[in-house]
């Protein structure tokens, strides 16, 4: 988590939060309605597998991503940092990691905020 928050210079306890809102653990697949799943701790979407693929080159498939928890924050936090870089707030992006559908967007940050501020007020670090 620290190397994880570092590199992507995320906050661990945001990371935590993303983590705790997902309520994803290694191994873990789950099927959406729109065909596409959602894998490991991160619940990292599969139409994230060609993007990365596309965008830096890295070919990895359904197990790498649901089986390897390291691996799994890793691209989470990646994803997380894209989606904050090109927001235009910082909450904006912390939805758009999940969703940029408004009524999933919205519900999601709520979430996310909400577990940030337990973590917060508990000075888990």
């Amino acid at each position: 988590m620290e190397s994880v928050s570092r590199r992507y210079r995320i906050a661990p306890e945001l990371l935590l939060s993303i983590l705790a809102t997902e309520g994803g653990r290694t191994g873990l697949e789950v099927e959406n309605t729109n065909g596409t799943r959602d894998l490991g701790p991160m619940q990292i979407n599969t139409i994230w597998i060609q993007e990365m693929k596309n965008r830096i080159g890295v070919d990895l498939g359904v197990v790498d991503i649901r089986d390897n928890g390291c691996m799994n924050l890793h691209i989470g936090a990646w994803i997380l940092a894209n989606e904050l870089s090109r927001a235009e707030t910082f909450w904006e992006g912390v939805g758009n990691y999940h969703s940029r559908t408004p009524e999933h967007h919205e519900r999601y940050i709520g979430r996310v905020h909400d577990h940030w501020q337990r973590l917060v007020e508990l000075n888990v670090k």
